[in-house]
C-alpha cells in the first residue's frame, strides 16, 4: 500500500502547487464539474496534513529520498491539536486522545485519558497539563470565542481553548497549514513563530510567572495598550480588467487593506512606522518589517528582481520570514502569495490608540465596546503572541483570542516603548506587580 499513499501525497501537492500558481484554475474546475461545489485549497490539508505526521513520525525514513531528519519532539501535543483543529470526530473528547500514540512529547505531561469526564472538564485540565509541562502559556494562543463556543464557555474559563470547533481565524502560536512544498523536502513546522514577550519561560524565573487559583489563571503580564478602530471588512471584488472574476478573495484584501492603512497613516499624520505601507506589507505576510525590505535596499542581484519581483514594491528576505521558504536564489511570488491567503484567515486590520496597527479575529466590532471594556491587548510572561482581552466586572479578564501587532512580534515594545535593555530585565523588574487574573 505504501506506493498508494505516495501517489496520494504526490497528487494533494501537485494540486496544490497547481492552484497556487494558476488562479483561474479553482473556478475552471467549477465550471467544468459543478457536481465539486466550490473548490478550495484548504481541502487539500486534510492529506497533506496526514502525510505531514507520517513523514514526522517515521524521521522521513519511508522515503529513500528524504531530505532531513525531523526532531524526536515533533509533532509536539501543542503543534497536532492546531494542524487538526479542523478535523471531525464524534466524540468531542478524541480531538485530544486520538493524538495520544502521535505525539513525541507526552513525558512529564499530568494528563491521561479519561472518558468519564465531560468534554470541557478533558479539555480544561489538559491545558492545565500541558501549561505545567512546558512552563509556558502558549496554548492560550489557541483561544477562539465566538458564538459557537458560547455554551463551551459556560463550562470552562476563557483561557482554555475549545478544540471542539474548527478555527476561525489563522493561528498564531503554532503553524495551522503545511506549506506547498514536497514532503521530502519539508522541514520541521514545530515550534513557536514569535516571541511577543522576548522569549521568557518559566525556567528563567526562581519564582513562577503564572498560577491557578481555581479556574483564575494569575499571570505576569500588562496591558499595553487597547484598540482604537478596526478597518472594515473589504468590499466584493470589483470584477474587470484588472480583477478578473476568479481573482482570490485574500489577494484582493491584501491590496484593499494596504491601501485603507497607509491612506489612514497619511490622513491622521501617524509616525509610529517609518515607512507604513512597508509595514502594513510585511504585516500581511505575517512578518515583521525587516523581512520586507524596499526592493532597492534587498540585495538581491537585478536580473532576479527584474525575473522575478518586476512589479513588486517590497521584497521578502526569506530568512528573516516566519512563513515564506527560499526558493532558488529567492522566493516563489505565487508561494508568498498562499501565506497572505493563511495570514489574513478570518482577521481584520486594525490601529492602537498609540499608531501601531495589527491584526484582530474578524468577528469582533469597536460598535459592542463602550467606554468600560475596551478590546485591551496584553503582553504576558511565558506567551508568544499579545492577547485580546476583555475586562469583567469583577476585575478579571476574559481571553478573546489573539492579534498580531506590527512592532510587537519579536518582543521590540519592552526596548522601545518601556525602555528596558533585555527581556529578562524588565519582566524581573516588574513580576511582582505586573498580575493579570484571566477568569
Amino acid at each position: 500500500m505504501q506506493p498508494s499513499f505516495d501517489h496520494l501525497d504526490m497528487a494533494a501537492y501537485n494540486l496544490h502547487d497547481m492552484m497556487i500558481r494558476d488562479m483561474s484554475l479553482m473556478r475552471r474546475m467549477e465550471k467544468a464539474d459543478p457536481s465539486l461545489g466550490e473548490v478550495r485549497i484548504d481541502v487539500l490539508a486534510y492529506s497533506r496534513k496526514l502525510f505531514y505526521f507520517r513523514h514526522l513520525v517515521s524521521h522521513g525514513t519511508w522515503n529513500p529520498f528524504h531530505f532531513m531528519t525531523p526532531k524526536i519532539t515533533s509533532p509536539g501535543f501543542l503543534e497536532a491539536l492546531v494542524l487538526t483543529r479542523d478535523f471531525e470526530c464524534t466524540d468531542p473528547r478524541d480531538h485530544i486522545y486520538s493524538l495520544w500514540n502521535l505525539v513525541q512529547d507526552k513525558q512529564g505531561l499530568d494528563f491521561s485519558p479519561n472518558y468519564t469526564e465531560r468534554y470541557e472538564d478533558v479539555y480544561v485540565e489538559f491545558a492545565r497539563a500541558w501549561i505545567a509541562q512546558h512552563r509556558t502559556l502558549d496554548i492560550l494562543g489557541a483561544v477562539e470565542v465566538t458564538p459557537q463556543s458560547r455554551f463551551f464557555y459556560h463550562h470552562a474559563p476563557s483561557w482554555c481553548p475549545n478544540w471542539n470547533i474548527p478555527a476561525t481565524t489563522s493561528c498564531l502560536v503554532r503553524k495551522d497549514s503545511i506549506p506547498a512544498r514536497l514532503m521530502r523536502a519539508l522541514e520541521d513546522q514545530n515550534g513557536e513563530l514569535y516571541s511577543a514577550d522576548g522569549g521568557m519561560n518559566g525556567d528563567s524565573f526562581d519564582s513562577p510567572l503564572f498560577c491557578f487559583d481555581g479556574n483564575v489563571l494569575h499571570c505576569t503580564g500588562l496591558i499595553i495598550d487597547q484598540i482604537k478602530m478596526i478597518f472594515d471588512d473589504a468590499p466584493k471584488v470589483p470584477v474587470g480588467p484588472i480583477f478578473p472574476s476568479y481573482y482570490p478573495d485574500w489577494k484582493w484584501k491584501f491590496h484593499y487593506w494596504t491601501h485603507e492603512i497607509k491612506d489612514h497613516f497619511r490622513k491622521n499624520g501617524l509616525a509610529t512606522y517609518e515607512d507604513p505601507l512597508r509595514a502594513a506589507w510585511a504585516m500581511l505576510h505575517g512578518d515583521n518589517c525587516a523581512a520586507w525590505p524596499p526592493r532597492a535596499e534587498s540585495g538581491y542581484e537585478l536580473d532576479i528582481l527584474r525575473r522575478d519581483h518586476a512589479n513588486e514594491r517590497y521584497v521578502c528576505l526569506p530568512q528573516r520570514s516566519r512563513h515564506i521558504l527560499r526558493y532558488v536564489a529567492s522566493y516563489e511570488r505565487n508561494f508568498a502569495w498562499d501565506v497572505v491567503r493563511t495570514v489574513l484567515r478570518g482577521r481584520r486590520p486594525f490601529i492602537l490608540e498609540d499608531g501601531h496597527m495589527g491584526l484582530a479575529p474578524g468577528d469582533i466590532s469597536m460598535r459592542e465596546n463602550d467606554e468600560k471594556k475596551p478590546w485591551a491587548l496584553a503582553i504576558v510572561a511565558g506567551c508568544s503572541v499579545p492577547l485580546l482581552l476583555r475586562e469583567r466586572d469583577d476585575g478579571t479578564y476574559q481571553l478573546i483570542g489573539t492579534c498580531f501587532v506590527q512592532g510587537w512580534m519579536d518582543g521590540e515594545w519592552i526596548e522601545t516603548m518601556m525602555g528596558a535593555g533585555s527581556p529578562r530585565e524588565f519582566w524581573d523588574a516588574v513580576k511582582d506587580e505586573a498580575r493579570l487574573k484571566i477568569s
